[in-house]
């Protein structure tokens, strides 16, 4: 987030209590809490993607007992030791992080599954409840998404549930070229 963007955010966030305070309506107050739970999440994804990057070859990347390495070289030791490599053949590095993703739970898709529940029963005053559970509120809707994710998050840390994989990263370390003895890497004279 730019220093512009956190400027624009927090006049948002003041506008919104501004006008709790003067109207006395939570609307606003509710609205101010959504903004603010969005942002500390987008942050704590922009803080997890300055972790540290971590290097594999692409001819391990998806084999169980694949790892990581620090170094690009490391990598490519990694290839010569565990993989059939001749030479001219060109392997590719891939740049990974430990993994930002964390399950969610999606308010739209719940109060959906709800409906066919209650649709299921065929009982009489099905359809008011489910007009009154798709009709509520935006922010109604977002403070429940926002209070189960955090009940959600709470559960998994009490678990000691955390996902432990790595992601590629869209742009790959670069690609090398075994001469027989050493790897080189393309473009390199």
């Amino acid at each position: 987030m730019t220093e512009q963007e956190k400027i624009k955010f927090v006049d948002s966030v003041v506008a919104l209590l501004n006008d709790w305070l003067c109207s006395g309506e939570n609307y606003y107050l509710q609205r101010a809490f959504v903004e603010l739970t969005r942002v500390a999440r987008w942050s704590e994804v922009e803080d997890a993607n300055k972790q540290q990057v971590f290097y594999i070859a692409e001819r391990r990347w998806g084999e169980y007992e694949a790892e990581v390495r620090e170094t690009p070289e490391e990598a490519l030791q990694d290839v010569l030791d565990k993989c059939d490599i001749e030479k001219g053949d060109i392997v590719d590095v891939l740049r990974c992080r430990k993994t930002t993703w964390l399950p969610s739970i999606n308010v739209g898709a719940l109060i959906d599954d709800f409906a066919l529940q209650a649709e299921s029963l065929e009982e009489n005053g099905t359809d008011e409840f489910i007009d009154k559970m798709i009709e509520s509120p935006r922010v109604a809707k977002a403070l429940l998404e926002c209070d189960l994710n955090d009940v959600l998050q709470l559960w998994f840390k009490a678990q000691k549930i955390k996902p432990s994989w790595y992601e590629k990263l869209i742009i790959p370390e670069g690609g090398y070229q075994f001469d027989g003895e050493k790897f080189v890497r393309i473009g390199d004279v």
